[in-house]
């Protein structure tokens, strides 16, 4: 037995053609339980509607509406509204009955300030609260309508459970499930689908809320072709489980809609503002919406919010190292401009343990952060170019071209302290630079140092003998080893969980915390750690 991502039980057993599934339970006297998930039970009394997911588009050419004041029947007044919406309202109304949409461009007053910031909070009550969410992808295109036919029947052959994938019930294909089994796609529905994937409504943030609180009976819809949200998905991340079959110009594609990666620069506060509706109550009640607000100070806000509420700093490490940091952003505030900020494979090396970070915010842009500096490098290198023809190909052609390379000089290289170690930088360095280990942050730290003395970060690092609290308490002495628990798709236990940690309570006070007391500052120096204030800017 196994739960779907939807929390819906379904039944696999072996068949005479492999593995085989069922929705019901295979056992007819098996008494069956309620296993439909109710948060699609909206408020009987609320007015039924279904709320528009759209890409704003372009201002221009802005086309005009009539409204009925519902105040004075049989009185309208007149809106401008964008073309991508007046073509949704054309495509989604019905010839011969009412259907009733809602739609922000309409609902929302956008020149008002205060009313647009309180729309922030609103919005997730509203689409939680629709009978299903539309996403309106735009007007049909030539090839759109085989995009979508060719999506719909790959969703329908495959469903995702906690684990991995199995072939759906109704399967036609019972083979296509397995992330290793090749697709029978012509280049032409591969770029059909690309295309697809490359609309505006990936790259607007707004609409990853939107779908998720929306109910599980929403749809997407391209001109008059539409599917239901839950079998667009699937096929969506089956090929992204299959990614390696496809150049990496597809997989490219795949990560706004896979990835949760939007392009955030037509509105980049949304890209805070956008994701609010799905946070913790206990987080979002720390951040107040302000669109006038400069878009550094709304960063800077929510990394601040962000390290209270985790009482971490694994944040700092997450930005992409080799992109400008021409930015109003301080160091250390993640800059959501950046396009590309995904988190390296550094990540989780448990530097500082389940350590919890000891900071000070000094306006209008000082961090002040305990830990540790491990090292100067006395020399730097500059990393080469990447030649961007190299992500036309697909993984198998990268991994040719890695075995065809070798870097003689590996084990004899010199960093930081001289010694010969394995060191591993996306970045470029000079001399000078600083290797720390900062509580609360799981990677050591590249530093550049400042002629006032304080520091900008680079990124994250990997230096051997920091890993597993090296820096702290020393290596895991003999016989002791790290074990690293695997699940049952041979992963680590605990992966795609963002924030790991353990919690400890106090037998006399009763207090829990979300990280280790005898990592506290005053504990490490009773233990002859040398830690120190680092600001960083």
């Amino acid at each position: 037995m196994y739960q779907t991502l939807t929390g819906r039980r379904i039944y696999a057993f072996p068949g005479p053609g492999g593995l085989e599934t069922t929705w019901t339970h295979p056992d007819s006297t098996y008494e069956h339980l309620v296993e439909e998930s109710s948060s699609d039970s909206n408020d009987r009394d609320a007015p039924s509607f279904e709320a528009i997911s759209y890409a704003r588009g372009s201002t221009h050419s802005a086309q005009q509406v009539l409204v009925e004041c519902s105040s004075q029947p049989q009185s309208f007044a007149s809106l401008n509204i964008g073309q991508n919406l007046a073509s949704a309202l054309r495509h989604l109304r019905h010839e011969k009955k009412s259907r009733t949409l809602w739609a922000d461009a309409v609902c929302v007053d956008r020149s008002n300030p205060e009313e647009q910031d309180a729309h922030v909070f609103g919005l997730a009550n509203i689409f939680s609260r629709a009978s299903r969410a539309v996403a309106w992808l735009g007007p049909a295109s030539e090839d759109s309508d085989e995009a979508f036919e060719k999506l719909r029947h790959l969703g329908e052959q495959v469903v995702p459970v906690e684990d991995g994938w199995v072939p759906s019930p109704d399967a036609a294909e019972p083979d296509w499930y397995r992330p290793e089994h090749k697709l029978p796609f012509s280049k032409g529905t591969i770029n059909s689908v690309e295309k697809l994937l490359r609309r505006d409504w990936f790259q607007r943030m707004w609409v990853l809320q939107e779908i998720i609180l929306a109910s599980s009976q929403s749809i997407i819809q391209c001109g008059h072709s539409q599917m239901p949200w839950l079998i667009f998905s699937n096929a969506v991340c089956s090929l992204e489980s299959k990614g390696n079959q496809f150049p990496n110009s597809f997989q490219d594609a795949l990560q706004a809609p896979v990835r949760m990666t939007p392009d955030p620069k037509p509105y980049p506060r949304d890209k805070v503002y956008g994701l609010l509706g799905l946070l913790p109550p206990e987080f979002r009640q720390k951040i107040t919406p302000d669109y006038d607000a400069p878009v550094a100070k709304v960063y800077t806000d929510t990394a601040l919010a962000l390290i209270e509420h985790t009482r971490r700093l694994d944040l700092l490490g997450v930005w992409n190292p080799e992109k400008s940091r021409e930015t109003d952003c301080p160091s250390w505030v993640l800059d959501f401009r950046e396009p590309e900020y995904v988190r390296k494979p550094l990540s989780h090396q448990f530097c500082t343990l389940n350590s919890a970070c000891h900071v000070r915010f000094q306006p209008p842009d000082e961090l002040r952060v305990t830990g540790i500096k491990i090292a100067t490098l006395d020399h730097g290198c500059r990393m080469p170019p990447v030649d961007k023809d190299i992500w036309d190909g697909t993984d198998e052609d990268m991994l040719e071209i890695i075995r065809k390379v070798t870097i003689p000089d590996l084990d004899t290289a010199t960093y930081g302290t001289g010694e010969p170690l394995r060191q591993a930088y996306a970045i470029s360095l000079v001399a000078g630079d600083v290797v720390a280990v900062i509580l609360g942050c799981q990677s050591p730290m590249l530093l550049r140092p400042q002629p006032d003395g304080r520091y900008k970060i680079l990124g994250e690092c990997y230096m051997h003998g920091l890993s597993d609290g090296g820096a702290l308490l020393g290596l895991v002495p003999e016989p002791y080893y790290v074990m690293i628990f695997k699940g049952p798709r041979g992963l680590w236990d605990a992966w795609g969980i963002w924030n790991i940690c353990r919690f400890f309570r106090n037998k006399i006070t009763g207090e829990v915390v979300n990280s280790d007391p005898r990592l506290e500052p005053e504990a490490l120096r009773e233990k002859d750690v040398e830690l120190e204030e680092i600001v960083l800017i």
